[in-house]
């Protein structure tokens, strides 16, 4: 009896080493996998090399932790990386890693430094931005065969901290300190969400743009330039759009719950609408629905009083 007992014991340690092992063995495959895809997009977006460290993803958690992202420079530059970054912090909601399009609620980005130069008289940004041109609207069919089946994005809230930019042209180097960047609702429902690759794009063109609108004069007319470079890119994926809509739509709501009356609810909404039209890159039609809505706010548009 007792050898009977010592036999089905030794099994069972056995069969958890068994399970213990494939379970090591289960996350340090699905690590390898991610850190490739991650690689495989990055190259993708930008048309230069893309290595990762490390990747450490917790299948039971639905976090992901990831280091030593690397973007490279194109040929010729002097400095070795476009873009590096020390560490990041990736939420999935677990329920949704079976289907096609993954739910992320955040992605925390820290420590990044990107490298904007200008050498034997070009811009190293140019291909990373050439680059990115193609990722706007559908992406083709050969760019969801390299990701892994084609597997989309929605991301809440990306969060960008301690971001420096080095730029460097003729002689003159600076460097513009960027403490953080904030980007909400990446992709929707209704496009299906971003690709791996657009994703990377999105963040690229965002740090790329705070560098050009934090007002440091950039040298070597790098600034004027990065500025064009960035307006000849369409937009990557939707951002920001769906939080705008949501909140102006609650506030009207809201005030009708007060007894406010319809015309200031209207007024609202109307600015809500402004609002997004400025991300869509309708200024003028935003800045006129502006006045428009806060002249119906005060009770009428003082410019047509006067006038009469």
């Amino acid at each position: 009896m007792k050898t009977a007992v010592k036999v089905v014991i030794g099994l069972v340690v056995v069969l958890v080493l068994v399970v213990v092992v494939g379970v090591v063995g289960v996350i340090s495959y699905a690590d390898s996998i991610v850190k490739e895809a991650i690689q495989r997009g990055g190259t993708y977006a930008t048309g230069v090399p893309t290595t990762v460290d490390s990747v450490s993803l917790g299948l039971f958690s639905g976090e992901m932790g990831m280091t030593g992202f690397d973007i490279a420079n194109p040929q010729g530059y002097s400095r070795p990386s476009f873009f590096a970054m020390g560490q990041s912090d990736v939420a999935v909601s677990l329920g949704s890693l079976r289907s096609d399009t993954v739910r992320v609620p955040y992605i925390r980005l820290d420590g990044v430094e990107m490298s904007l130069l200008r050498e034997n008289g070009e811009f190293n940004y140019q291909v990373i931005l050439d680059n990115l041109a193609r990722l706007s609207g559908d992406a083709p069919a050969e760019e969801a065969e390299q990701q892994g089946g084609g597997k989309r994005f929605i991301v809440d809230e990306i969060t960008i901290t301690d971001v420096t930019v080095v730029a460097a042209a003729l002689g003159q180097e600076i460097e513009i300190e960027i403490p953080e960047i904030a980007l909400t609702d990446i992709g929707s429902e209704t496009t299906g969400g971003v690709l791996l690759s657009q994703l990377q794009g999105v963040i690229l063109k965002a740090i790329m743009d705070a560098a050009v609108q934090s007002g440091v004069d950039l040298p070597g007319a790098m600034g004027t330039a990065l500025a064009a470079g960035l307006a000849n890119v369409p937009e990557i994926a939707d951002i920001g759009s769906a939080s705008i809509d949501e909140v102006s739509t609650a506030v009207s709501e809201k005030l009708g719950e007060m007894g406010v009356g319809e015309e200031a609810q209207a007024v609202v909404e109307d600015l809500g609408t402004a609002a997004k039209e400025s991300l869509d890159g309708g200024a003028k039609k935003a800045e006129d629905a502006i006045k428009q809505g806060i002249g119906g706010l005060l009770g009428g548009n003082k410019e047509e009083d006067s006038a009469e």
